[in-house]
């Protein structure tokens, strides 16, 4: 880490004993301080203090909830995440949870099955049990962005005219999963879900970080920082130093990588989105247009599909004609779907944005 010249001086030591998920985030010395509670902030004290409450309120809503199709699906990614050490369990009691975490006053998080296109993810809720209130970040997280990549892009292109330029993009396996947590907090890192085979509740203790947890997003990124700054100026791969594995399958060393849904085409030195993505959202601009419908529920949909774009792609301009679609989203007027011309004219322009080159 010296030799890197990293900021993050207590990675490695906070690595090796598990990172806290409640109270105050440790800070990597590396980002702006910013200390933001949440506006109906929970200290520590009160989240123990009512565990009783929270964990009878999501055990209330894990049993009303339904076993369905892709519940399945959920249930054997958690057992994967057992298989590879992430997770311990599953546990059928409660008193077998306070007996592996030494403490009576843990808190279940409802696991809860969320369906992307071809795929089902299992997504943990910790703001409804209070996790998340007890969360306090010290950090305004910088994370680099795609103008970073094009100006690294042309700062190549420049001093070597006359060399191809490749993209090497490693993508980490379950990321977050591999950021260990503190054996004291992992009282706050159950996740809960029903069996599908038995309709039983199960619990399982996560020993790493869960989809959900806004800690999770904050403590991995410090590794993940960490790595990016040994890679640069130690100039060695070095990624196993700090326990990242990488899955093989997502490995991309081409001229044209794809971050984040962002193509990076470094033969025609253009920016597009990938033609899957692109498709889709032609595809569901269009039937609104022709439909001249958009309830509010849909538009915060379309509008959390177009953010990427937003802030990837087109900046000022593309938040500009996202204006109508949050307006719509947040309308008192529920039971009013009419296309404004506002809408119209955003939907249209959205619709020239997702077939042109950039």
């Amino acid at each position: 880490m010296h030799q890197a010249a990293c900021s993050d001086v207590d990675l490695v030591d906070q690595i090796m004993a598990g990172m806290p998920i409640v109270g105050d985030i440790a800070s990597s010395h590396r980002w702006a301080a910013d200390r933001k509670p949440h506006a109906d902030h929970l200290s520590v004290e009160s989240l123990r203090s009512r565990a009783w409450e929270f964990r009878s309120k999501v055990l209330r809503a894990i049993k009303r909830a339904p076993v369905t199709e892709h519940s399945p699906k959920v249930w054997e990614a958690t057992l994967e995440d057992v298989a590879e050490g992430a997770a311990v369990g599953p546990f059928f009691q409660e008193s077998e949870v306070s007996e592996f975490v030494g403490d009576d006053h843990w808190i279940p998080t409802q696991r809860f099955e969320v369906v992307q296109k071809n795929k089902v993810r299992g997504v943990d809720s910790a703001t409804s049990n209070g996790i998340n209130m007890a969360t306090v970040v010290t950090e305004k997280l910088e994370l680099p962005s795609t103008d970073a990549n094009v100006a690294v892009i042309k700062w190549l292109r420049s001093r070597l005219p006359d060399k191809p330029l490749r993209g090497w993009v490693l993508d980490e396996r379950r990321a977050y999963r591999q950021v260990p947590i503190s054996p004291g907090h992992r009282k706050w890192s159950v996740v809960a879900l029903k069996d599908p085979s038995t309709g039983k509740v199960a619990f399982f203790v996560m020993v790493g970080h869960s989809f959900g947890l806004v800690s999770a997003v904050y403590n991995y990124n410090r590794r993940s920082a960490a790595i990016t700054d040994i890679l640069r100026r130690v100039f060695s791969v070095v990624h196993w130093w700090l326990g990242a594995r990488f899955d093989q399958q997502k490995l991309q060393l081409c001229p044209d990588p794809t971050i984040l849904g962002v193509t990076y085409d470094l033969e025609q030195y253009l920016l597009k989105i990938k033609k899957s993505r692109k498709k889709e959202l032609f595809d569901e601009i269009s039937m609104i247009l022709e439909h001249e419908e958009l309830s509010p529920g849909q538009a915060g949909k379309l509008r959390g599909k177009l953010m990427f774009g937003a802030s990837q792609l087109w900046g000022k301009v593309g938040r500009a004609f996202l204006r109508a679609l949050s307006d719509r989203q947040y309308s008192r007027k529920t039971m009013d779907t009419a296309l404004t011309p506002a809408l119209i004219y955003s939907l249209y322009k959205w619709q020239w944005h997702s077939t042109s080159k950039h």
